[in-house]
């Protein structure tokens, strides 16, 4: 393929044509034009060698700048291809939401909280991030409705980096100690939690809780 373009190319210098794309070009042209060259070459050869030598290497020059600059855009499209590839596995296993799993329990002494974030997939995802936690009461129009709030708890992300645990669970696992050491009064209370990442990403969720005997 190399030496018939080569081949195209020197015919077209030789005729001093204009010479198009190899794809472009018919056979029936490609023939005439080989034919016009061979002719001058037999009126003189000497000259004619030497042309042929000059324009040799002008195009090996030439084509062997044009493969430099294939490959160095191609390794340009490998290195856009694994950036993408990147921002779609990032965007994979971004949080999509969180979940007070069903094992969070309020006892006489404190709430014992877990909490998980979940990508779009819902699997857990593992990221750093600061809470906001309330305790309510149960709004009048059904329990999910928050209600006068009882008490509040925050914990920066450096507070809660030790908080993760994967053994039996995945999630954070947050210990809140009652204000004063007294539960509320209510037999049932809304819990809401807001999870903030470090992207300044906010998710939340409402649990209906009941108290432990």
């Amino acid at each position: 393929m190399r030496k018939s373009f080569v081949c195209v190319l020197l015919v077209g210098a030789l005729t001093g044509c204009q010479t198009p794309p190899p794809t472009e070009i018919r056979y029936d042209t490609q023939q005439k034009l080989l034919q016009d060259a061979l002719v001058r070459l037999e009126g003189s050869p000497q000259t004619g060698d030497a042309e042929v030598r000059r324009l040799l290497k002008q195009l090996e020059t030439e084509l062997a700048e044009a493969e430099r600059r294939h490959a160095q855009a191609q390794r340009r499209i490998a290195e856009l291809e694994e950036e993408v590839e990147q921002l779609r596995h990032a965007a994979g296993f971004a949080v999509h939401h969180i979940e007070i799993l069903y094992f969070t329990q309020l006892t006489p002494k404190e709430i014992s909280l877990w909490v998980t974030p979940f990508d779009r997939h819902n699997d857990v995802v593992k990221t750093a991030g600061s809470f906001r936690i309330s305790l309510h009461r149960p709004g009048v129009w059904g329990l999910r409705k928050r209600g006068r709030k009882l008490c509040e708890w925050r914990f920066s992300a450096a507070e809660v980096e030790t908080r993760w645990e994967g053994e039996l669970f995945e999630g954070y696992h947050l210990k809140l100690a009652w204000p004063g050491q007294k539960p509320p009064e209510e037999e049932t209370v809304v819990l809401h939690v807001e999870f903030t990442t470090a992207e300044g990403q906010t998710y939340s969720a409402t649990k209906e809780l009941s108290m432990e005997e």
